[in-house]
């Protein structure tokens, strides 16, 4: 819909366009709407054609505005964990958020997403990409973790050897089994909870447009054997801002409860895991 309305070649109707249709008949249909959805939204996707999401199928409901805002780095931002995390994409958008764990606020703060896709795109690509906003955002400071997700180890490989970037992949514990990325449903439960804990800032800085836009919109779908994954949604692609953020959130839970004042008073080393 997006695309079409930009280059004006979609034409929109809704049922009060709908001239055999009495204005009673109209507010019948209304009321009946609201009694199977008393959010209104499904009254304004069916009938008035507007681009909204399902309440009972948004990914991240726990996502309000009110997380995103300014928030002053402290002057001990040096000794904080730095994290960067990467939700590869071919087809898809390929995402990358850069944050920080503010130990004494307890939150973690998104300071910049980067989206990078299409078809040329090369490791050398994106690690320029990488190095250039860690350079312009962190100069001269470690990074903590660096989390990817991508399945081909020999892309972790060649981002190590030939461009030092040392991503760890974001891993859960089912069964006894290590998975890459596990149950994606009970990873994202694990970021919700984090979530409406208030423990998450965005900051409103514009690169980070894509990542609010995905939490405000991202949705699942089901397939036919009633399994969630994430919707393909237009400019949000694959729900990729939000995977990159799940990555992140669940991958710093090894870091949560470190101090990093009495860490790096102790020597502890604070570079590349």
């Amino acid at each position: 819909f997006p695309s079409h309305d930009t280059e004006r070649t979609l034409t929109t109707f809704t049922i009060y366009d709908n001239t055999s249709l009495s204005a009673a008949q109209i507010e019948q249909l209304h009321t009946n709407s609201l009694k199977g959805d008393k959010s209104g939204s499904a009254w304004r996707r069916e009938y008035l054609a507007e681009l909204v999401p399902d309440p009972n199928m948004i990914i991240i409901p726990e996502w309000d505005d009110q997380y995103v805002y300014e928030h002053e780095r402290p002057e001990m931002f040096k000794v904080f964990d730095r994290l960067i995390s990467y939700d590869h994409g071919t087809k898809d958008l390929g995402v990358i958020l850069y944050g920080y764990w503010d130990f004494p606020e307890n939150k973690l703060v998104i300071e910049r997403t980067q989206s990078i896709s299409g078809h040329d795109v090369t490791t050398k690509t994106i690690a320029d990409s990488i190095h250039k906003m860690k350079s312009e955002l962190w100069p001269s400071m470690p990074v903590k973790m660096q989390l990817c997700d991508s399945i081909s180890q020999q892309l972790l490989i060649d981002f190590r050897q030939l461009h030092n970037l040392f991503f760890t992949r974001p891993t859960k514990r089912i069964k006894g089994k290590t998975s890459l990325t596990g149950d994606v449903e009970a990873l994202v439960n694990y970021s919700r909870t984090f979530i409406g804990s208030g423990k998450l800032v965005v900051l409103p800085h514009e690169s980070n447009a894509l990542l609010i836009q995905t939490l405000k919109e991202g949705t699942w779908k089901e397939d036919v054997s009633g399994k969630k994954e994430f919707a393909r949604l237009g400019t949000i692609g694959h729900c990729d801002a939000i995977a990159a953020l799940v990555y992140m959130i669940y991958g710093m839970r090894q870091i949560i409860n470190r101090n990093p004042l009495v860490a790096n008073r102790a020597g502890e080393p604070t570079f590349n895991i």
